[in-house]
């Protein structure tokens, strides 16, 4: 496999992206905002009967929300949806083996 320097540009910036958003997680201050602004949105979400739910898609390691409906228990919509999330997973693993045929 190619070592990440010789990799295109955009490639290796898909290959950090799980760590820079690791790294952006533990900055000074920035957990704190963002769990000041969930607070704020789980507030809001109560109001029209509804929970949020937050979660990280295992292959990409990307954030998503499912939107609840609280009497129900019923997932009504996903952001992104996690379909897209699993052709996102795909799509990098293909693009891997072609890059481990070329290398």
């Amino acid at each position: 496999m190619e070592q990440p320097e010789q990799l295109p540009r955009v490639a290796r910036q898909r290959a950090d992206y799980p760590q820079q958003e690791a790294e952006r997680a533990q900055q000074p201050g920035r957990r704190a905002r963002l769990e000041r602004a969930l607070n704020r949105l789980e507030q809001i979400a109560y109001i029209f009967d509804r929970r949020f739910h937050f979660k990280v898609h295992e292959e990409t390691k990307r954030y998503y929300v499912q939107i609840i409906d609280q009497a129900t228990g019923e997932v009504i919509n996903e952001v992104p949806p996690e379909k897209i999330l699993d052709l996102v997973a795909q799509i990098q693993e293909l693009v891997g083996l072609l890059i481990d045929k070329r290398a």
